[in-house]
């Protein structure tokens, strides 16, 4: 569906109605892909209908500057506020989130003593662990995935439930970077990375695709996910460099 301005909707009492009814196929959808690998736990009919009062609220809160859609809006808040939902309901265990930090320190330990991308093996050395094992861990931690990259976003103050729109600049900037994150991965990381976030295939998907297993999707997009999270805290943290 192609994203209306504001103005194309003409009478202003009618405009937010539109602006809602137009786009909540959009929260169904983003419900959809966001449940995808999920624990059973997680209802995908409560995170439609925590989208849809997100959408409402964006209906309401947008203000058409000409420099982005009530489409790109409305689905940086339904998706925002379907992730705080899953942070809240269902928080990254301790130690899942120890095993991340680990994970991280390690890439960053290799990539700065090489000048080149961590490879698997090495992960798992520097790690003190079998290379069996690490895949364990990074599948363990593919449920999470989709958490790990909105804390880089988050960390880059592209805030998922911002409502700022006057900072246009900032924001692009934010976005740039995150853009230069994915870019800058090892070539099939990054494709399976772009396939889950931005054509928004599913791990089964993205296995069929790369010819590889689902599982070895989900480790992989940890593994990209992890080593976006390690590049960004040297930029955050220069020092970490030492």
């Amino acid at each position: 569906m192609k994203a209306r301005s504001l103005q194309e909707y003409g009478d202003h009492a009618l405009d937010r109605k539109a602006l809602f009814d137009d786009n909540v196929a959009l929260v169904k959808r983003i419900a959809c892909h966001l449940c995808m690998g999920l624990p059973a736990a997680v209802q995908q009919d409560d995170m439609v209908q925590v989208g849809l009062i997100a959408l409402y609220e964006a209906s309401q809160n947008f203000v058409d500057l000409g420099s982005a859609t009530f489409l790109t809006y409305a689905t940086t808040r339904i998706r925002g506020a379907m992730i705080d939902e899953l942070r809240r309901t269902s928080p990254v265990p301790r130690q899942l989130q120890q095993q991340q930090k680990r994970i991280a320190a390690a890439v960053n330990s290799i990539e700065q003593r090489s000048g080149r991308p961590a490879q698997e093996r090495e992960v798992a050395e520097e790690l003190g662990m079998p290379l069996d094992e690490y895949l364990g861990v990074l599948q363990d931690m593919a449920g999470s995935s989709l958490l790990c990259l909105d804390d880089v976003a988050e960390a880059l103050e592209v805030s998922c439930g911002s409502e700022a729109q006057d900072d246009v600049l900032q924001r692009e900037e934010m976005l740039r970077l995150l853009t230069e994150l994915i870019e800058n991965l090892p070539e099939r990381e990054k494709m399976v990375v772009a396939l889950y976030f931005q054509e928004e295939l599913n791990l089964k998907e993205i296995g069929a695709v790369l010819e590889v297993s689902e599982a070895r999707a989900s480790q992989i997009l940890s593994q990209g996910l992890g080593r976006m999270r390690s590049r960004l805290a040297l930029r955050l943290n220069p020092l970490q460099r030492a």
